[in-house]
């Protein structure tokens, strides 16, 4: 019989899912364009896919049994909660900016607006690795378990 550690399951929930339409059309598009770049790879995917991760986590998080746990333990989640709760919402702020300024750039030939756009994009990469990191962290550090 096959065991599969609640770790192991929980990593592909909670993190590989979310970041499989990011990897997955990015993937896609590197196959089809034939250029080995950064760019068939969507920020705006990339903001949504993190959005997604950190609500995730914060459910986890919401929702894990934790036995004999003390009372700054409670609080510890809960503000830790909080923390992915507000890290999802500024990713759908950066996902719908994204979406919006490529918008204006693409289709109302808004050049002024490139240079915002660049700074929102390059700021959800640098923020995508400690996000991904800190999702698993969490994991470990509550040990936290996927629920079906």
């Amino acid at each position: 019989m096959l065991r599969i550690s609640t770790s192991k399951v929980w990593f592909v929930i909670h993190v590989l899912i979310p970041l499989l339409p990011f990897v997955g059309t990015g993937l896609l598009r590197l196959i089809v364009c034939q250029t080995w770049s950064s760019e068939p790879f969507s920020t705006s995917e990339l903001a949504i896919s993190l959005a997604l991760l950190s609500i995730f986590v914060n459910q986890s998080l919401v929702m894990s049994k934790h036995a004999m746990g003390s009372s700054e333990d409670a609080q510890t989640r809960r503000a830790l909660a909080y923390a992915w709760v507000f890290i999802g919402a500024l990713f759908f702020v950066f996902f719908a900016l994204i979406v919006a300024f490529q918008t204006a750039v693409v289709e109302l030939g808004a050049s002024v607006l490139g240079s915002p756009l660049l700074v929102f994009k390059v700021i959800a990469w640098i923020l995508a690795f400690p996000v991904v990191y800190g999702a698993i962290r969490m994991q470990k550090a509550f040990k936290l378990r996927a629920t079906i």
